[in-house]
């Protein structure tokens, strides 16, 4: 804190706390913004077609379905798992 005024742990729990509640409070709302948007939604066939569109500009052939490399990732994972 500024002027060499320093915080107890009590004190920096509470305030910790009061963080907390505040990101709690925070979430809820934005949980309730998020609901309301998705119930006035309407939807655009055009905007998705064109969502889509932008997508295939960018898409890149693929030769391989990526399961080995799926398979890859999982060994090196277990392998890492056992590590004590």
């Amino acid at each position: 804190m500024s002027g060499g005024a320093h915080t107890s742990s009590d004190q920096q729990a509470e305030i910790t706390k009061k963080i907390v509640r505040q990101w709690q409070h925070t979430a809820e709302l934005l949980h309730d913004i998020h609901v309301e948007e998705l119930r006035n939604l309407v939807y655009d066939p055009e905007l998705v077609d064109a969502m889509l569109e932008l997508g295939l500009l960018h898409a890149k052939p693929r030769n391989t379905s990526g399961l080995i490399e799926m398979q890859q990732y999982f060994i090196k994972w277990q392998k890492n798992r056992q590590r004590p």
